[in-house]
């Protein structure tokens, strides 16, 4: 057994607790060790911090497939808050539809991306 593995899985939960606002920090934890990553991963998909550079990198992990029925993961059914302030869409609202038809089982508070407008 590993050093890392010697805790509780309940410990655990409860020290990724406090970090629950640091994303970078979570997802360091889910590659320690497979225990770590069952004990910290729904922190880190809990209230994802997602913005311009991380987003469609978040979309992948959510939503893998266009197909609803391929390849389907239990990482949606973590996602309780989305808060999504931070993007600007100007183009294709696919992505947000397809991500948001994954979140939504679970999905407690939403905040909507900002829409940008032109002249023709």
């Amino acid at each position: 057994m590993a050093n890392q593995d010697i805790l509780p899985p309940e410990i655990l939960q409860n020290i990724f607790s406090y970090l629950a606002t640091y994303q970078p920090t979570l997802h360091s934890c889910t590659l320690v060790s497979n225990s770590w990553y069952k004990s910290s991963v729904a922190f880190l998909y809990n209230s994802p911090a997602i913005d311009g550079k991380n987003f469609d990198g978040f979309v992948k992990a959510i939503c893998p497939s266009v197909n609803a029925h391929v390849r389907v993961n239990g990482l949606a059914a973590l996602v309780r808050k989305l808060d999504m302030s931070l993007l600007v869409h100007n183009g294709s609202k696919s992505l947000t539809a397809r991500l948001l038809g994954r979140v939504k089982g679970n999905l407690e508070e939403f905040v909507a991306p900002q829409a940008s407008f032109a002249y023709a």
